[in-house]
């Protein structure tokens, strides 16, 4: 019995182990495809502003919020900024950005006009329903135990134990994956108590 237990748990952590890095892929997999080389003569229009926008439930009252990610203009890729936002009803309610370059090593020799060409791969893709998860969904396991998601993952603004979590847990939470550079890939949730969002976990 004791030995079926413990497979039965390290099929667990395999199992969360696997979607957070599927979390990962799903966000940066097609932009970062070396087999796919930007066709060099395909009109990128390099530096022009690239915004995406959709429309989805992420406060959990069915009323849907509009996420937008876009980019500032600029003809240098190095002074690109990436910028996410979020609004209900007009208003913003989170933001973020970071650089255009923080998808790519800092010695990264790729040619500018392919890192132009990634990054919009990477935007194109970035609302996808696969960076959604919902704590109920039978599929998202790691979010319906905390005590095993924060052995694995690095908690953020919601800590182990906290009201925080325990409202997590309690209701239905939508959480929502930000790929913010290839070092910062954290999950965003809406906790009504505070009328914000926190970072549920960060890598």
């Amino acid at each position: 019995m004791i030995h079926a237990k413990l497979q039965l748990k390290l099929l667990r952590i395999n199992a969360m182990k696997a979607l957070l890095f599927t979390a990962l892929v799903l966000v940066c997999q097609s932009a970062f495809a070396l087999a796919d080389p930007v066709d060099e003569d395909q009109d990128l229009e390099f530096g022009t502003p690239l915004k995406i926008t959709r429309q989805i439930d992420v406060t959990n009252d069915s009323v849907p919020e509009e996420l937008r990610i876009e980019t500032t203009k600029s003809d240098r890729f190095e002074d690109i900024k990436v910028k996410l936002a979020i609004f209900s009803n007009g208003k913003r309610i989170y933001s973020d950005e970071w650089k255009a370059e923080d998808y790519f090593e800092t010695r990264d020799t790729t040619s500018l006009k392919e890192k132009w060409y990634r990054l919009q791969r990477i935007l194109n893709d970035y609302f996808a329903n696969e960076n959604f998860a919902m704590n109920v969904d039978s599929t998202a396991d790691l979010y319906r135990d905390l005590d095993l998601l924060f052995r694995n993952v690095r908690a953020a603004d919601i800590a182990p134990d906290s009201p925080e979590a325990s409202e997590f847990m309690s209701a239905p939470h939508r959480v929502v994956h930000v790929y913010a550079g290839r070092d910062n890939l954290y999950a965003l949730t809406y906790i009504g108590s505070k009328k914000n969002f926190m970072k549920l976990w960060r890598n």
